[in-house]
């Protein structure tokens, strides 16, 4: 059983909480059940430090509603996809996704 997935994101570039924003609307718009978010904080650049600040934030989704974890990854990279044409350099994120689940089963996803 899915225990409540949490999905860090994080922006450096442009229009930063725009784009937290975008990815909150996204995540409601793909049917997940996003139940609690996090205040917006402002860090600094981890090892390569010749960037912009970053906006990250938090959001916390319903374990019993979650899709299968190949789903919810496909969900993700649908929102992060369009804003890639963004990114000038590897360090620069237009919109970062991380997603955390915790759950009791092994998942093989042959495309990573």
């Amino acid at each position: 059983m899915l225990q409540n997935a949490y999905v860090s994101l994080g922006s450096n570039l442009g229009d930063r909480a725009g784009y937290l924003l975008l990815a909150i609307r996204g995540m409601f718009a793909a049917g997940l059940d996003v139940i609690r978010l996090s205040s917006i904080y402002e860090t600094q650049p981890v090892e390569y430090t010749d960037q912009p600040m970053f906006l990250n934030m938090v959001a916390e989704l319903r374990g019993t509603t979650l899709p299968p974890p190949e789903q919810m990854l496909a969900r993700m990279l649908v929102l992060s996809m369009p804003l890639d044409a963004f990114v000038t350099c590897k360090w620069d994120r237009a919109l970062s996704i991380s997603i955390f689940l915790s759950i009791k089963m092994n998942v093989a996803i042959p495309s990573i």
